[in-house]
C-alpha cells in the first residue's frame, strides 16, 4: 500500500505481511520516503519488491521529473531498502531555514562583547553558496529585524539569488517579508501577511506599554534571585556578573544587541509592532518569570522562550511555521 500527502510518500507491506515498526528513509529530490515493509523469508534470500509496491513505486516515478531509473526494493534482513537513482538537480532545491544558530553560528559572548557572526562564518556557508550557484532557493526565516540580518546573511548571498528572487527572507517572526530587487536589495513586500488572507496583526500600544513594565519587573526579579543564589547558573555565566546592578535597575528599551539585560520592541513603526523580545533570562526560567505573568492577558499576546536567555512576547498565533503555507517563490 503507498500513501501520497503531497511530496511525502508512505509504503507499508501488504495486508497478509507483517508490518514492522522500524523505519528505512531514504531522499530524492525533495521527496522523503520512509519504508515500513517486511516479508517473509524466501529460500533465495532476497525478495523483490511485490507487485502493490512496484506499482506505487511507478506512480511515483511518473509523478517526479526528472527520475532516470528507480531500483526496485530488495530485502535485506528484515526492512526493505530503497536504492534511487536519479540526477541531482539544485534547481528543484529549496532551503527554509531559520538563521542564529542554525544556518549562521550562535550569537556569542567573548571578552564580554556579545558576537554576532555572519554566514560566511559557519560551516553552512560553503555548500550553500555551491547550492545557489546551480540554482537552487534560499528562505531565511528570523524573529529580528532586517538591521540584524542585512550584512549578516543576506548581503552574503550571491547577487544572482537576490536579483532572480530565489532569495527571500522573512523578518520580526515571520510577519515581514523581504524580496531582493533588481539591484539585489531587500524590499518589503507590502502585499504579504502570515494570517489568512495575508492579514497583517500588531499588537496595541496599551498592551506595549502593560508588557514593558512586565519585562522590566522579570528581570528585575531574576537578578534578584540570581544575586542571592548565584547557583542558578554555572559557575562563570555572564549573566552572573549583571546581577548586582540590574537586580535594582529598570532594563533600557533598545535595539543594541551588546546590551543585556534590554527589552527590545519589534516593529518598523510604533502603530506597527509584533512583539517584545526580552534579553538577560535564561530559556530554562523564561516562563516563571515572564510567562506566569502574561496569563491573563492570553487572548492579547502570547510568550514563548527563544533562543539562549530571551523570550519573545508577540501577536497570538504568529509564528515562524505559518510562512510555510505561503507561496513564495516564483
Amino acid at each position: 500500500r503507498a500513501s501520497f500527502d503531497q511530496k511525502r510518500v508512505s509504503f507499508s507491506s501488504r495486508e497478509d505481511h507483517h508490518e514492522v515498526p522500524q523505519t528505512s528513509r531514504i531522499t530524492f529530490n525533495d521527496f522523503d520516503v520512509h519504508v515500513l515493509a517486511s516479508t517473509p523469508p524466501d529460500e533465495a534470500g532476497g525478495v523483490e519488491a511485490d507487485q502493490h509496491q512496484q506499482e506505487a513505486t511507478d506512480r511515483m516515478a511518473a509523478a517526479t521529473a526528472p527520475v532516470t531509473k528507480v531500483v526496485r526494493v530488495k530485502r535485506s534482513g528484515s526492512i526493505y531498502k530503497e536504492k534511487w537513482e536519479t540526477p541531482f538537480v539544485p534547481a528543484h532545491i529549496t532551503i527554509v531555514s531559520d538563521l542564529d544558530g542554525t544556518l549562521l553560528p550562535q550569537p556569542h559572548k567573548h571578552g564580554g562583547v556579545v558576537i554576532h557572526p555572519k554566514l560566511s562564518d559557519g560551516p553552512a556557508f560553503e555548500p550553500l553558496m555551491k547550492l545557489l550557484d546551480e540554482g537552487a532557493s534560499i528562505i531565511g526565516i528570523t524573529g529580528s529585524r532586517l538591521s540584524m540580518h542585512k550584512s549578516r546573511f543576506w548581503d552574503e548571498l550571491p547577487m544572482s539569488s537576490r536579483a532572480e528572487g530565489r532569495a527571500l527572507l522573512f523578518c520580526e517572526t515571520g510577519m515581514v517579508l523581504y524580496r531582493g530587487g533588481s539591484d539585489g536589495t531587500p524590499a518589503e513586500d507590502d502585499s504579504y501577511g502570515p494570517f489568512p488572507g495575508n492579514e497583517k496583526r500588531y499588537l496595541s500600544p496599551e498592551m506595549v506599554t502593560r508588557l514593558i513594565a512586565i519585562a522590566r519587573r522579570a528581570l528585575r526579579e531574576w537578578f534578584a534571585d540570581l544575586a542571592q543564589d548565584p547557583d542558578l547558573l554555572e559557575d562563570g555565566h555572564f549573566l552572573r556578573d549583571l546581577a548586582p546592578r540590574w537586580r535594582c535597575e529598570d532594563a533600557p528599551v533598545t535595539h543594541d544587541p551588546a546590551q543585556t539585560p534590554r527589552v527590545e520592541i519589534r516593529g518598523s513603526t510604533p502603530d506597527r509592532v509584533i512583539g517584545l523580545m526580552i534579553a538577560g533570562i535564561p530559556t530554562a526560567f523564561g516562563e516563571r518569570y515572564i510567562g506566569s505573568q502574561l496569563s491573563p492577558f492570553a487572548h492579547e499576546v502570547q510568550g514563548q522562550p527563544t533562543g539562549r536567555f530571551c523570550y519573545d512576547c508577540v501577536v497570538p498565533g504568529l509564528s515562524k511555521h505559518l510562512v510555510l503555507k505561503y507561496p513564495t517563490l516564483p
